[in-house]
């Protein structure tokens, strides 16, 4: 009991402890605001957006979000315009790299961005990921006796999941395992043509996981996590695959190369990737950091299990390969 209490203390003080240098925050309330472009659901970021104000009551957050797609589309319409009403962007999808290019963000950091898997952060200082997607296999425990489980991805394989398995209608978990630290593109074409030979059905994450918790489907190859673990927090008889090794991407934050509001911009990264902000992330977006010892949801879940972050340069350069992964499962 002891050690729970000054675990908790310990934690207390340490927020206390974080927060930006003072005379940003002075500037920062003199700006009054800063403008967020993306986020979760509307709920999710109001929530979020709550927690940033208990402890800057004096910077308001104005906030859009809609789709990634929409997200990079406006982003590119107010810079082609030489407008710049935003401050942060989260998300954007893989226009990270174009965004840089045409000088549409800047480099920041803050103290925080430490804690992060180094290959969520990028080393040149652009962006670093807000929250974590970790893809997990996922099967219906009414269909699926644990002893029949599948354990590993090979598992996978066995043709008694013929056509009871789905597969995502997008290759990035394929291409993630394809990168040369994970599997190397020969093995992952190898495993794809395996699996493909299961005739699985071809769906986007939401209706294959939608599926598998109503028991319509058995198996999907692949569901997120968070995604997964709040349909079995309500209820669906679902378990979890825990595979090695577990592929994981997620949303990016980026600073605007002209912001508005620069010190009100400084302050919200830096209380994002604060214990504070880490803490909102696992609790409100159930999308914490998987990393072994930062005590998310995610990471005790996937503890002990190898987790491999997508490489976002390698994915980019991987158009050809995606294409040759399409064509194996009939995708055109």
């Amino acid at each position: 009991m002891r050690s729970i209490i000054l675990a908790i203390l310990l934690s207390f003080l340490a927020s206390l402890a974080h927060a930006a240098p003072a005379d940003v925050i002075e500037k920062a309330k003199a700006e009054g605001k800063m403008v967020w472009w993306g986020g979760g659901t509307e709920s999710e970021d109001r929530e979020f957006i709550k927690r940033f104000n208990q402890k800057y009551p004096l910077i308001a957050v104005e906030q859009w979000n809609t789709s990634s797609k929409a997200t990079q589309e406006r982003v590119w319409a107010e810079f082609t315009a030489k407008k710049y009403s935003w401050d942060v962007v989260t998300g954007g999808g893989r226009a990270a790299q174009d965004w840089v290019k045409a000088g549409v963000m800047q480099k920041w950091s803050v103290p925080g961005l430490s804690r992060l898997p180094t290959e969520a952060r990028d080393p040149n200082g652009y962006h670093a990921s807000f929250g974590f997607n970790v893809s997990v296999p996922v099967y219906n425990t009414n269909l699926v006796s644990a002893k029949d489980a599948p354990k590993t991805w090979d598992d996978l394989l066995d043709p008694r999941w013929k056509g009871k398995i789905a597969v995502p209608d997008v290759m990035d978990m394929w291409v993630v395992f394809a990168q040369p630290n994970v599997w190397g593109k020969e093995k992952t074409l190898n495993y794809v043509t395996k699996l493909a030979a299961n005739q699985p059905k071809i769906l986007g994450w939401t209706p294959a996981l939608t599926l598998v918790a109503a028991g319509d489907l058995h198996i999907t190859a692949e569901a997120f996590l968070f995604r997964a673990m709040a349909n079995k927090d309500k209820g669906a008889a679902i378990e979890l695959v825990k595979a090695n090794p577990l592929i994981g991407k997620g949303p990016k934050s980026f600073l605007s190369a002209k912001p508005p509001h620069p010190n009100a911009a400084l302050v919200w990264l830096d209380w994002v990737y604060s214990p504070d902000g880490e803490k909102a992330i696992d609790e409100i977006l159930n999308k914490g950091n998987p990393a072994a010892g930062s005590g998310s949801r995610q990471a005790q879940i996937i503890k002990g299990q190898r987790f491999v972050y997508e490489d976002e340069t390698f994915y980019n350069s991987s158009k050809d390969f995606q294409e040759e992964l399409k064509n194996k499962f009939g995708i055109k």
